[in-house]
C-alpha cells in the first residue's frame, strides 16, 4: 500500500484551506468592491490572505492513494439508476464479477490532471481514497468527469450529474463541511461510449466566494470576457507577494500575445520594473488589447463577387436506378438562371432554381456543362456524374443537429437548419445535408408525453417521438430547398441518450429511411458495447456489415457514418464494410485544446481517404453551439474557427 501524503496549507491560493466564516447575507470583511474587477480581485484576495490563521495555526490535510475498481458493465445503459457493490461497501480484499475485478492501487495518479480509463462503453468505474483533517471546516473540491459523475463522502451522497462530456477541471465544484477525523471519498464515473475519465483536486472555498462575489458584482460582457480570460491564462492561479504590482505585471506580460520573442522579452522586463497601480493597468491594457484583437477576425478569403461563379465538386456519384437531387451551387448576384447542357437522360433542371433532379437508369459516365448568369455576366463549368457503385465521392458537406440542439431538436429547428443553409448562403458554396441527430425516436420507459410511446409498430416498424410528427414532410420540405435530409440511429438497442436502436431492426429501419426520403446514415456505436464484449476488428465491424446489408437492400443513396470514435483504427477497414465515412476521435467540444488535439492528431489518415470512402473528425464547433436549447457562441475565436475550417478542410 502506498504511503499517505501530507500537506500544510497556508495563503489564500493554496487548496484545502480552513474557510472563514461568512454570516448569512452578509459579504465577507476581506471583500470590498472597487473599481474595476481586477483591483476588487486583487484587493479580495490580498485581504482574504492577511485575514487567515498564521502557519502555526494551519490544519493538516492528509489525502490518502486512491484506489480504483471497474469496469463494471451496464445492464441498462443508465448507470445512475444501476448499483454496484462498491457503492454498498468498501471491501479491498473482496472480488465481484466472477473474480475478474477487486480493488487496486494507483500510485501513479497526479491531482490537479485528469485522469483517463481505457475506454469500456456502458460501464462505471470507481475511484476510492481518504481524507483525514485535523481539524474540521469546508473541504472544497474540484471535480470533473467523463461521462456523469456520483460522488459519497462517508457513504453519503454529495453529489451527482448525469451528463454527456469530456472531462475537463472544475466541471462540478463540491463544498462540503468536514469534522476532525478521516473521511473516505467514493467518486462514480459512469460512461456511455467513447474516452472516459475523471479530474480531482483540493480547491479553496474562500477563493471561489470571491469569484461568486466578483461575478455578482460585475456584470458586464465584457467583464465576462475579460474574467475568462484572465482565469484561462492563470493571471489569479498562483500566490503573489502582497502588494506586488510586478509579480501579477509578469504574468499579464507572459500570457500577452507579441508579434516577436523580442516584444515579448522587452514587456516582461518592463513588468519587472512595475511598482504601481498605474504601471500595473498600462501592462494590463496591452494584454486586454491583444485578446481583443485576437477575437477580430483575420478573414481571407475573398468574398463573392456580383458575377457568377460556380462551386462545390466537379465530380458526382449516383447509383443508377436510385433518386437524384443536386442544386448548382453558385454565388453572384440574384435572381439567376441556370442551365446544363448534356443534360444525362432522367434527369431535369429547374432553371430558376438550379435544383437537378430525376433518375439515371443506365450505368456510366457523364459529362454536362452547368450555366449561372445574371446581370453581371455568365459563368460555366464542367461536372461529371458518374452512376456506378460508388456516391460520396467528394466528402460530404452539411449541418448536424446534436453541437446546437442535442435533446431538444424538433422538426421545427430542422426546417429552420434549412431555411438558414438557403438564406446564409452555405448552399451556394456546396453545403447539402440537414442531417437530425439523437432523440428523435421514442425513448422506452419515459415518463415524458412528447417522448414516450410504442417504440414500434407491431410490423417493427420504428417509431418517432411526437416533436417529428412526420418525417416524410420533413424530407420532402429539405428536399424543397435543394437540400438532403439526414438522420442518426445505433446498432445496439437504445441509441447514446437511450432512444430506440436498430439493433434486430436494421431491415426494418433501411427500409423506413429509404420511404421517408432519408440520403444521410450516422451510425453511432452506443449501446452496442452491451452486446459486443469484444474489441477485436472483426467485432467491431459486425454491426456495421449488417446495417450496410439493410442499406445495400433499399432503392435509395443513403450515405453511410460510422460512428464509433475510432476504435480498431477504423480508418483502416471502414470502407471495407462499406462505410462512407467515419469518426477518428471520440466527441469534440469548443476549445482550442479540444479542436487542436483532435485536428493536428490527424495526420497519416488521409492515405486511407478517397472517393466514397473519408475520415471524420468530428463535426464543427462554429457559430452557436450550446448542445441543449440555449446556444451561446463559440468559444473558439473567430481565427481559431477560420483555424477549425481549415484543418478540417486539409
Amino acid at each position: 500500500m502506498t504511503s499517505r501524503w501530507t500537506s500544510r496549507i497556508v495563503g489564500c491560493v493554496a487548496p484545502f484551506v480552513l474557510c472563514l466564516p461568512l454570516a448569512h447575507g452578509e459579504d465577507p470583511s476581506w471583500y470590498r468592491k472597487l473599481d474595476t474587477w481586477q483591483n476588487t480581485a486583487q484587493a479580495a484576495i490580498e485581504a482574504l490572505r492577511a485575514a487567515r490563521p498564521s502557519s502555526g495555526s494551519a490544519r493538516t490535510v492528509t489525502l490518502g492513494p486512491w484506489f480504483a475498481i471497474g469496469p463494471f458493465t451496464l445492464l441498462t445503459k443508465d448507470g445512475f439508476a444501476e448499483s454496484f457493490p462498491p457503492e454498498r461497501e468498501y471491501a479491498p480484499d473482496r472480488k465481484y464479477s466472477d473474480g475478474s475485478l477487486r480493488w487496486h492501487p494507483e500510485p501513479a495518479w497526479a491531482d490537479g490532471t485528469p485522469i483517463m480509463f481505457p475506454p469500456t462503453d456502458n460501464s462505471v468505474m470507481y475511484c476510492a481514497r481518504t481524507v483525514t483533517t485535523d481539524s474540521g471546516g469546508m473541504l472544497a473540491l474540484s471535480l470533473g468527469s467523463d461521462d456523469g459523475i456520483k460522488v459519497w463522502l462517508d457513504s453519503t451522497l454529495i453529489s451527482q450529474h448525469d451528463v454527456y462530456r469530456g472531462v475537463h477541471p472544475d466541471q462540478e465544484p463540491v463544498d462540503v463541511t468536514v469534522p476532525p477525523g478521516e473521511h473516505r471519498l467514493l467518486l462514480k464515473i459512469n460512461n456511455g461510449s467513447g474516452p472516459t475519465g475523471f479530474y480531482f483536486a483540493l480547491a479553496d472555498h474562500d477563493l471561489r466566494t470571491v469569484w461568486k462575489l466578483i461575478a455578482r458584482d460585475f456584470t458586464s460582457p465584457r467583464e465576462g470576457e475579460e474574467i475568462a480570460w484572465e482565469n484561462g491564462d492563470s493571471i489569479w492561479a498562483a500566490r503573489w507577494p502582497t502588494g506586488d504590482r510586478s509579480a501579477l505585471a509578469r504574468r499579464y506580460a507572459a500570457a500577452t500575445l507579441f508579434d516577436t520573442p523580442a516584444e515579448r522579452d522587452a514587456a516582461i522586463a518592463q513588468a519587472e520594473r512595475a511598482d504601481s497601480h498605474a504601471a500595473l493597468a498600462r501592462i494590463r491594457t496591452r494584454y486586454l488589447a491583444a485578446h481583443l484583437a485576437e477575437r477580430t477576425p483575420v478573414i481571407l478569403t475573398p468574398k463573392p463577387t456580383a458575377r457568377p461563379r460556380i462551386n462545390g465538386p466537379a465530380v458526382l456519384g449516383v447509383r443508377p436506378g436510385h433518386p437524384f437531387l443536386y442544386s448548382i451551387p453558385a454565388t453572384g448576384s440574384r435572381p439567376m438562371r441556370y442551365s446544363v447542357r448534356d443534360l444525362p437522360p432522367g434527369l431535369t433542371v429547374d432553371p430558376a432554381t438550379g435544383h437537378m433532379r430525376g433518375t439515371i437508369r443506365q450505368q456510366g459516365t457523364y459529362t454536362m456543362t452547368v450555366g449561372a448568369r445574371n446581370r453581371a455576366g455568365t459563368a460555366r463549368r464542367v461536372i461529371t456524374i458518374v452512376a456506378g457503385d460508388a456516391i460520396a465521392l467528394t466528402p460530404p458537406l452539411g449541418w448536424n443537429s446534436w453541437n446546437c440542439f442535442a435533446s431538444s431538436v424538433d422538426d421545427a429547428k430542422v426546417r429552420a437548419a434549412a431555411d438558414a443553409m438557403v438564406s446564409s448562403g452555405l448552399i451556394n458554396h456546396g453545403w447539402t445535408y440537414i442531417n437530425i441527430d439523437d432523440c428523435w425516436e421514442i425513448k422506452p420507459g419515459s415518463d415524458d408525453p412528447v417522448l414516450a410511446g410504442e417504440p414500434r409498430a407491431v410490423d417493427g416498424r420504428i417509431t418517432t417521438n411526437k416533436k417529428f410528427p412526420d418525417l416524410k414532410a420533413l424530407a420532402d420540405y429539405v428536399h424543397g430547398k435543394g437540400l438532403k435530409l439526414g438522420i442518426y440511429s445505433s446498432p445496439g438497442p437504445q441509441t447514446c441518450a437511450e432512444f430506440t436502436g436498430s439493433y434486430r431492426f436494421e431491415k426494418e429501419d433501411a427500409a423506413a429511411y429509404a420511404e421517408w426520403g432519408i440520403d444521410y446514415l450516422k451510425y453511432d456505436w452506443c449501446s452496442y458495447g452491451s452486446i459486443e464484449k469484444e474489441r477485436t476488428v472483426p467485432a467491431l465491424q459486425k454491426p456495421y456489415r449488417v446495417m450496410r446489408q439493410a442499406l445495400d437492400g433499399v432503392e435509395r443513396d443513403i450515405v453511410y457514418s460510422l460512428c464509433q470514435y475510432g476504435m480498431g483504427n477504423v480508418w483502416d477497414w471502414g470502407a471495407d464494410v462499406g462505410g462512407n465515412c467515419w469518426r477518428t476521435t471520440g466527441d469534440i467540444e469548443d476549445s482550442w485544446t479540444s479542436m487542436a488535439g483532435i485536428g493536428f492528431s490527424q495526420a497519416g489518415h488521409e492515405t486511407k481517404a478517397g472517393p466514397g470512402h473519408w475520415n471524420d473528425p468530428d463535426m464543427l464547433v462554429v457559430g452557436n453551439v450550446g448542445w441543449g436549447p440555449k446556444l451561446h457562441p463559440t468559444r473558439l475565436t473567430p481565427n481559431e474557427q477560420y483555424t477549425h475550417i481549415t484543418l478540417w478542410s486539409l
